[in-house]
């Protein structure tokens, strides 16, 4: 329910934003809600997943792709997703998930997010969750491959071009697809 709220909320908002590179990195805003994404202290895995999901849903919306998305009913679908865990987001506690698209090959794009938020000194923020997904496009009738949807925005970013944990993550992405 509450994935569901937040979602309608985010699309309601990605109306009025700006279009920006489908590169770019994107930012939303939540708070764990208690008994929602959190038991009584700590948020669920579950909880961050979903918000992964909301994050590309907000790229694929406030992008160039926006007109197309709505017109041919494309929705970004994931194939696979690593996360790694470093900290517990805490029930109220602000925090942003940031998106952004890292690359993409013949069969899959691939998305980082970051779940970040103050820690204890007011200025520093700190990475709590980090998520590489693998996904597809899906259309009303078909699977599409990125080289159909992004041929227009131009080449694809070079996967040399990425620090090497991020290329490891991408080649264990890329043996556990189907």
């Amino acid at each position: 329910m509450v994935y569901r709220l937040r979602f309608l909320f985010m699309i309601f908002h990605s109306l009025w934003e700006p279009t920006q590179s489908i590169y770019g990195l994107r930012r939303l805003s939540f708070f764990p809600l208690p008994l929602m994404d959190t038991d009584m202290k700590r948020m669920f895995t579950h909880s961050y997943v979903s918000l992964t999901a909301l994050g590309r849903w907000h790229v694929f919306f406030t992008s160039e792709l926006k007109r197309l998305a709505w017109q041919h009913k494309w929705a970004p679908l994931t194939t696979a997703e690593l996360m790694t865990y470093r900290g517990s987001l805490w029930a109220w506690q602000r925090f942003e998930v940031t998106t952004r698209l890292l690359y993409w090959d013949e069969s899959h794009f691939y998305v980082e997010h970051a779940f970040i938020a103050k820690y204890r000194v007011p200025s520093k923020n700190q990475v709590f969750a980090r998520a590489l997904a693998q996904g597809v496009v899906r259309s009303a009738k078909t699977v599409l491959r990125p080289p159909v949807i992004f041929a227009t925005l131009g080449p694809s970013p070079a996967l040399a071009d990425l620090p090497a944990r991020t290329q490891d993550d991408i080649a264990q992405l890329k043996k556990i697809a189907v």
